[in-house]
């Protein structure tokens, strides 16, 4: 066993045989190909920690290295620069390149030969011995990542971790520097890693992401919460940009990439970026924070590059999950995605019990599984309102502000409170920044909460960074300029919401809390709102508007139908800011969303994603204004293409079952 060294962790798993069972979603084993993966090097089990975390309620490291060990040596490397690493199907290519004679590093992402990332300089500045430069070759080593695994929310119901790896070491004046290079079929990362030796200053990270000339972009000017207004971006505008992660760009090669990080914790920053003004393509690193102490052994957050040949690859990525560590939670039979009824949005009293029982009531009329109490809930009431909703099938969640969960005595003592009260889950609202320390109440939240078996929804937050693999009761969070925004006339338009599906979506569940009827400011047509409950994914699926708007609708049907977490997602068409159409599975049951932004068009679905047989397609479309749904029912199979007319900002939902 050496102190420090460059291997990470190869293993094969199950999905958990503690997943929660839900009606109409399955867990599968991963198929012959990943099983061949692991032919002859023994695959082994995640790390796991059946407490939850450490006894002292400190947040642990995401994802130690691991020592070697003789038994499945590393691969070997070259000494000399460059260094490269290809993904498994040998389409996309990593490489770190160091600087003759400064010793200098860069990195740089080709897909079939064409530039993704040009050449970026990277580094990471300590306090003592400067590791941006200067550096001289150690060692490196080549791994392969082969593993499976489950999460009871999100995009599917399998994950699959496939990646080669490269690690390379590097060394100054006795100091150790460790550069951890990942290539996906889908996508590029890197990251840094220091040896275990005391606490080390963090004075600087150099890295970004430089862009082929003539690329464009999609995203959202920078700000704390995270609720920028997503738009289209000439090269121009993203070099003098600052700008919210993820950003999704389309360089001329007609490759297409969303640029974020993954594993964002607490022992260090969280980071966005902001162009070079200098009309070199650069987008540069911009950390949350300077000067951080880190403890050793450490490591950074990934950053990283989806890559693929079409939106679809975009959208169907799990890189973002795949980059976290393993789950942390054992037994997650507690975890259960739902749909949920809220009475803040519609302006209905959040302090009146009686109210709370009305929308808990409605809530069990529509099948759906909770009721979230907004600012205002009464600690008085709130008991007998749990016990009420059980009776009825409805499990609560609680808002809460973030300053009441800042400290590990608030957050030790309103859980235990909650727990007592039976509370399913929390709603933490206002805790801005990419900072150590508020990244600190989230990760210090996380852990308490799964250690008293209670779901979290961050609100007022940072982006996702992939954390549902390691803790899969957060179940959404904010991060987006969402539905809330139409009470102050000012909402999401229909283009901003044909974006959002190949930018925040991709990276998170997004708690946009959609389906607002009685007041979108006239954005969208209503099936078009109909059709974000599959566009948009979310663990738990807050539906904003009041009781009536949804019990005398035509979809009420479909809303009662549309689960929150799926088995499989497939982009069916789309383009940035014009229209969308999602597909996705649910046992054997698919929905589908289409939805399109100023101009009419017609939605072309063909069906070739269903199983043989019979099917019966239930639509919910535009009708001849922006207020009317029309409702019809066809048998299809996979040999069906709908082509559903929408009008100027409009859209359908569609559930396909058996007939």
């Amino acid at each position: 066993m050496r102190a420090f060294s460059s291997r990470l962790l190869l293993i094969f798993s199950a999905v958990p045989a503690s997943k929660p069972a839900r009606t109409l979603r399955s867990s599968r084993l991963l198929g012959i190909g990943l099983l061949l993966l692991c032919a002859g090097s023994a695959c082994k089990s995640p790390r796991s920690d059946p407490s939850g975390g450490p006894d002292d309620g400190s947040v642990a490291a995401p994802d130690a290295m691991l020592p070697s060990d003789d038994e499945h040596p590393p691969g070997p490397v070259a000494a000399a620069s460059p260094w490269r690493v290809n993904s498994p199907d040998n389409r996309l290519v990593v490489e770190i390149a160091a600087e003759s004679g400064t010793g200098r590093l860069s990195y740089r992402i080709d897909y079939d030969g064409q530039h993704v990332v040009e050449p970026t300089r990277i580094a990471l500045a300590t306090a003592g011995v400067d590791l941006s430069g200067g550096l001289a070759f150690v060692e490196g080593a080549t791994h392969v990542i082969a593993q499976s695994y489950g999460i009871p929310t999100g995009k599917r119901s399998t994950y699959v971790d496939h990646a080669n790896e490269l690690a390379l070491t590097f060394e100054k004046s006795g100091k150790r520097l460790q550069l951890v290079v990942r290539a996906y079929d889908d996508g590029g990362a890197y990251r840094w890693a220091l040896p275990a030796g005391g606490d080390v200053t963090v004075n600087s990270e150099t890295g970004g992401f430089k862009l082929p000339s003539g690329t464009v972009g999609w995203a959202a000017d920078f700000t704390a919460d995270y609720q920028g207004k997503w738009d289209a971006q000439t090269a121009s505008q993203l070099d003098h940009g600052e700008l919210e992660f993820p950003v999704l760009v389309k360089v001329a090669s007609n490759r297409w990439a969303l640029l974020s990080e993954a594993s964002v914790y607490s022992s260090y920053f969280g980071a966005h970026l902001s162009g070079s003004r200098a009309g070199d393509g650069l987008l540069r690193l911009q950390p949350g924070e300077s000067d951080v102490q880190v403890k050793t052994p450490f490591v950074s957050p990934w950053r990283l590059a989806i890559v693929g040949d079409s939106l679809a690859d975009i959208v169907a990525s799990t890189l973002v999950e795949n980059l976290n560590p393993p789950s942390e939670i054992t037994d997650t039979s507690w975890i259960k995605p739902g749909r949920s009824a809220w009475s803040w949005w519609s302006g209905d009293s959040t302090s009146s019990y009686d109210t709370q029982v009305r929308y808990v009531d409605f809530a069990a009329s529509m099948g759906w599984e909770y009721y979230l109490c907004d600012e205002g809930w009464q600690a008085s009431w709130m008991p007998q309102l749990v016990d009420y909703a059980r009776s009825k099938g409805v499990g609560i969640w609680l808002w809460i502000d973030g300053d009441h969960m800042n400290t590990d005595a608030k957050i030790a003592a309103n859980l235990a409170l909650w727990s007592s009260w039976g509370i399913k889950g929390i709603k933490v609202d206002y805790v801005f920044g990419d900072s150590t320390s508020e990244l600190a109440v989230y990760d210090k939240v996380a852990l308490a909460a799964a250690q008293k078996h209670i779901m979290v929804n961050y609100h007022g937050c940072t982006k996702p960074s992939g954390e549902r693999r390691r803790w899969p009761h957060l179940m959404t969070r904010e991060a987006i300029y969402g539905a809330e925004q139409y009470k102050g006339n000012n909402g999401p338009t229909a283009k901003f919401n044909c974006i959002v599906p190949f930018t925040r979506n991709v990276v998170g569940p997004m708690d946009y809390t959609p389906v607002t009827y009685s007041d979108n400011d006239g954005q969208t047509t209503a099936a078009h709102q109909t059709a974000l409950d599959v566009v948009f994914e979310s663990g738990v699926q807050h539906l904003a508007d009041k009781p009536s708007s949804y019990q005398n609708n035509v979809a009420k049907d479909f809303l009662e139908e549309c689960p929150s977490a799926w088995d499989e997602t497939r982009l069916v068409e789309g383009e940035p800011g014009r229209f969308v159409t999602m597909a996705r599975r649910s046992g054997v049951d698919w929905f589908v969303g289409a939805i399109c932004a100023d101009a009419p068009r017609t939605a072309t679905i063909p069906l070739i994603f269903l199983a043989d047989g019979p099917y019966v397609a239930d639509i919910y479309r535009d009708g001849t204004s922006a207020s009317q749904q029309v409702v019809e029912h066809r048998n299809v199979d996979k040999t069906t293409v709908l082509a559903i007319p929408l009008l100027a900002n409009g859209g359908c939902a569609i559930r396909v079952h058996r007939r």
